[in-house]
C-alpha cells in the first residue's frame, strides 16, 4: 500500500485484470460482438491515457498486484516533437496528441465504461489511499479542478446509478430535468452521456440504447437521435410524461425538443393509450392555426400542438376533436362556413347566370366559407366549390375567376398551380377561339 498524504484520488474498480494489450492495441476490443457492453471501438484506454498525460492529470493503473507504469519519451517526426508514451518501458505507437477535441470527462467515462463492461464495478469519489487487489484492476485517477468537476457534476454525465427515473424498461428511461434553469437537452446510452446541448431546450432527459455514437462515443446523428427518442416516446411514455408534453412542449416560444420531433411520421397510429388517457376529454389544436379556432378554445378545455402531433394523435384516436390539420385534399387548408349577405347572394347569381349565357357548365354547389390563410380565395373538395368571403370585395370578375378555376380543379382533378392544371386552361383557352372563329389548329 502507498501513503499519498496529501492527494485525494477518484477510484475505479472492476473484476479482472486488466491485459497490457488493452492500453496498446489501437482498435483492439473483445467487445464488438456483446449487445449489452457499452465499449465498442477499442480506442478509449489509449484516449485517456493521452488525455490525461497531455493535461498533466496524474493516475495509477494496477493490474492485480502489479502497476502498469505509464510514462512518456520525445520522438521527432518530420521536424516535429511528440511525447510518445511507453507502458513500463515498452514502446507504443501512441502519443500525447492523440484525443485532441476530447474533454477531461470523457477519459473518464472511457475508464468507468470498462469498469461496468467488465463486472462487479465500484466507483469511490474520493480516497486518499492507493491499494492493490489481487483478481482486480484498479485505477486511480488524482484529483484535479477538472476531475472535482464531473465528480460533483456525477449525475450529468452518468445515469447508471440514477434512481430518480420515470420509465425504466429495457427499450430505454426517462429522468426528469436536473437543469431547472437552462433545461438544456441532456442524452444518454447506456448510463452514458453521449450528447448534451445547453442551447437547447427539453423536458426531460433520455437514456436509450437505440442513440448510436462515434469512436468520441457521442451521437453521430442529432436527427436520428431525435427520431429514436420520438418513438420510444410514442410508445413508452406514461400518462404524466405525455401530459407535460403536450402542456408545455408546444406552448408559445419555448421551442422544447419534444416540440419539434415527427409525431406524425412515428405516431401516426401508434400512439399508446397513455397519451389518449393524458388528452382526456380535451380537444386538440394545431397551433399554427389557433388563431382560427378561439370560439372552440373558449368552449372547451385544448391542447395546443404542433401540426405533426395533432396529426399523429388523429390518425392514432377517432374520438378525439381535432382542429386545423386541414380539411382539402392537400392537408392544408381549414375553413369554417359563414352565412351568405344579400350581396353575396347577388353576386353569386349572377355569376351562375353568366357562367350560363357564356355556356360554362359550373355543376358542383358552392359554398361561401372563411379560409383561416388570408391569401385563399378558393377551394376545390369533396365534389365543392369553397369561395371565401372576401372574394365578393375584389368584384365580379374576381368572383368567377375563382368559381371558374375551382370547378376545373373538381373536374379534371389537377391541383393547384400544377403543369397539368395549366395546359388544361390553356387548351380550354385555345379551344373557344377555334370555334369563335373557325379557325384550327
Amino acid at each position: 500500500m502507498e501513503n499519498t498524504t496529501g492527494k485525494q484520488w477518484l477510484l475505479i474498480e472492476n473484476k479482472g485484470e486488466i491485459d497490457i494489450n488493452a492500453l496498446i492495441l489501437m482498435g483492439g476490443s473483445t467487445k464488438r460482438d456483446s449487445a449489452s457492453a457499452i465499449g465498442y471501438f477499442g480506442s478509449g484506454n489509449k484516449y485517456t491515457i493521452a488525455l490525461f498525460m497531455k493535461s498533466g492529470i496524474g493516475f495509477r493503473i494496477y493490474s492485480g498486484g502489479l502497476e502498469l507504469v505509464v510514462s512518456t519519451k520525445d520522438v521527432k517526426f518530420r521536424d516535429k516533437e511528440f511525447q510518445q508514451i511507453l507502458i513500463n518501458g515498452q514502446e507504443t505507437s501512441l502519443t500525447t496528441d492523440m484525443g485532441p477535441q476530447w474533454d477531461t470527462w470523457m477519459g473518464i467515462r472511457e475508464w468507468v465504461s470498462n469498469s461496468i463492461d467488465e463486472g462487479e464495478s465500484n466507483i469511490v469519489s474520493c480516497t486518499e489511499n492507493l491499494q492493490t487487489r489481487e483478481g482486480y484492476t484498479r485505477i486511480y485517477v488524482e484529483h484535479h479542478e477538472e476531475i472535482e468537476s464531473v465528480i460533483q457534476n456525477w449525475d450529468k454525465y452518468f445515469a447508471f446509478d440514477r434512481c430518480d427515473d420515470i420509465v425504466n424498461i429495457p427499450q430505454g428511461k426517462v429522468f426528469p430535468q436536473m437543469d431547472t434553469q437552462k433545461e438544456s437537452l441532456l442524452l444518454y446510452r447506456k448510463g452514458i452521456q453521449c450528447y448534451h446541448m445547453s442551447a437547447q431546450k427539453a423536458l426531460y432527459s433520455y437514456d436509450l440504447p437505440a442513440y448510436k455514437i462515434n469512436e468520441s462515443r457521442v451521437v453521430s446523428d442529432s436527427y436520428g437521435a431525435k427520431d429514436d427518442t420520438c418513438k420510444f416516446l410514442c410508445k413508452y411514455a406514461t400518462e404524466d410524461i405525455a401530459e407535460s408534453i403536450l402542456s408545455n412542449a408546444f406552448a408559445g416560444d419555448n421551442k422544447y425538443w419534444e416540440g419539434g420531433m415527427e409525431w406524425y411520421y412515428y405516431g401516426s397510429n401508434r400512439l399508446s393509450q397513455e397519451w389518449r388517457k393524458a388528452i382526456g376529454d380535451r380537444i386538440i389544436v394545431n397551433n399554427d392555426a389557433s388563431g382560427f379556432y378561439m370560439k372552440e378554445m373558449s368552449e372547451h378545455k385544448y391542447y395546443r400542438v404542433s401540426r405533426e402531433m395533432a396529426k399523429a394523435i388523429k390518425g392514432s384516436f377517432e374520438d378525439v376533436t381535432v382542429y386545423g390539420i386541414g380539411q382539402d385534399s392537400s392537408g392544408g387548408l381549414n375553413w369554417r362556413n359563414v352565412e351568405e349577405t344579400p350581396k353575396m347572394q347577388y353576386m353569386l347569381k349572377r355569376a351562375k347566370g353568366f357562367c350560363e349565357e357564356t355556356q360554362y357548365a359550373v355543376n358542383y354547389p358552392i359554398q361561401v366559407v372563411e379560409f383561416d390563410k388570408n391569401d385563399t380565395l378558393g377551394c376545390a373538395h369533396d365534389n365543392t366549390i369553397y369561395i371565401a368571403a372576401k372574394t365578393f370585395d375584389k368584384g365580379m370578375k374576381e368572383v368567377v375567376m375563382t368559381i371558374m378555376e375551382e370547378n376545373e380543379h373538381l373536374r379534371t382533378g389537377y391541383e393547384d398551380e400544377s403543369r397539368s392544371l395549366q395546359t388544361h386552361l390553356f387548351q380550354c383557352w385555345l379551344t373557344e377561339k377555334e370555334e369563335r372563329y373557325g379557325v384550327f389548329l
